[in-house]
């Protein structure tokens, strides 16, 4: 993502630049095997909250360098950066269930099973798709409505398991914009992935 965005600030003559630092890509991936290690040694509690809210906090800062306002306008450059940014909300979330706070532990688990995971597996596809097929990163129709469609999904089992009396109409809406999502990137994509590159290349 650093280099995908600074790759495109340069293209676009922009001043911004991207700031990344090898040692808080360290400390985010030690905080990242701190929460493992905690959720398997002291499963819910204090230490696993405190662990969660740490590796939030480094991947929160780490995100914070890589000029993510500057990509609004590039649909590949924000829902890889949108999809990235749950990865803190989705620790911060349990954290503070953990740390006393009444909500429910699913919540952490949907924004980062649909919101970060699926955003960035549906962003990285796109993004890959275009490249190999020797397309311009050009962002084609449909793309924008499926990263939102798959946040909005995210957003509304949030929604749901913070409202238990919302659950099912949240849970209907929110599968039928998860499907959305992935069947526009089927729509999109399959023509461009059962022909020929378009640059002549082999593939």
């Amino acid at each position: 993502m650093p280099s995908f965005t600074h790759n495109a600030l340069q293209r676009q003559g922009s001043e911004r630049r991207v700031r990344s630092h090898a040692w808080l890509d360290a400390a985010s991936i030690a905080a990242a095997a701190a929460v493992l290690a905690a959720d398997v040694l002291a499963r819910f509690g204090p230490a696993a909250g405190v662990s969660k809210l740490l590796a939030a906090s480094a991947l929160a800062l780490r995100m914070s360098g890589w000029q993510p306002l500057s990509t609004r306008r590039d649909p590949l450059l924000w829902s890889l950066h949108a999809g990235f940014a749950c990865a803190p909300l989705g620790l911060a979330l349990p954290a503070a269930t953990e740390l006393g706070a009444p909500i429910a532990p699913a919540a952490g688990l949907h924004t980062l099973g649909i919101g970060c995971f699926g955003t960035l597996i549906l962003s990285v596809m796109s993004r890959v798709s275009l490249g190999h097929t020797g397309r311009p990163l050009h962002a084609p129709t449909g793309l924008p409505f499926a990263s939102c469609a798959l946040l909005a999904a995210s957003a509304l089992r949030v929604t749901g398991a913070l409202q238990p009396q919302l659950a099912a109409p949240m849970l209907l809406v929110s599968a039928l914009l998860f499907s959305a999502a992935f069947a526009t990137y089927l729509v999109v994509y399959v023509p461009m992935l059962v022909s020929a590159r378009v640059d002549g290349k082999p593939g």
